[in-house]
């Protein structure tokens, strides 16, 4: 009888892993978001950078040139300004123009 109750334990928590592990993630994410938001706040397109880098400049996205200066890409029609945004269904975030 016991064996039972454990086995159905197990198979209870073994369903609820993926959900567990996708709240972690995407937790994880939403905090790098803001985290990477206020890293962006200290920049000014005269820092250096490491070529390929993406961030946000003043609301607008920067890339880092393989000089290691940034390029300003404004978002269009000032209606718009970057933000980082947390991914919901991988690890990371996403840089774009909201």
């Amino acid at each position: 009888m016991n064996l039972i109750i454990v086995r159905f334990l197990g198979l209870i928590l073994l369903n609820l892993i993926p959900f567990v592990a996708s709240e972690t993630f995407q937790t994880q994410n939403a905090i790098l978001a803001l985290q990477k938001e206020r890293e962006f706040e200290k920049l000014s397109k005269e820092d250096i950078c490491i070529p390929g880098t993406i961030v946000c400049i003043k609301g607008d996205i920067a890339e880092c040139d393989v000089t290691g200066k940034f390029k300003i890409k404004e978002c269009s029609n000032n209606k718009l300004r970057c933000y980082v945004f947390p991914l919901s269904n991988n690890p990371g975030v996403s840089i774009a123009c909201g």
